[in-house]
């Protein structure tokens, strides 16, 4: 097993002798912060809609209720 080769965009940045500017480079700490954040907003929709499913509906006058009160 031999040394891992780099890959050819990086041996085209070494040959101009530039780095490509670099992206979203997260730092792995970052990245976990990112998805439990994520997963908490998620995991806080989910029950929200769960919710808002199972309560029961509000209380609705019909149309001869409606009549009653006027």
């Amino acid at each position: 097993m031999g040394v891992l080769a780099p890959s050819t965009d990086e041996e085209e940045a070494d040959r101009n002798g530039k780095n490509p500017p670099p992206g979203f480079v997260l730092s792995p700490a970052v990245g976990v912060l990112v998805g439990v954040v994520v997963a908490l907003v998620v995991m806080a929709l989910i029950i929200v809609v769960v919710m808002r499913i199972q309560s029961p509906p509000p209380p609705r006058r019909s149309y001869f209720e409606e009549e009653k009160f006027k």
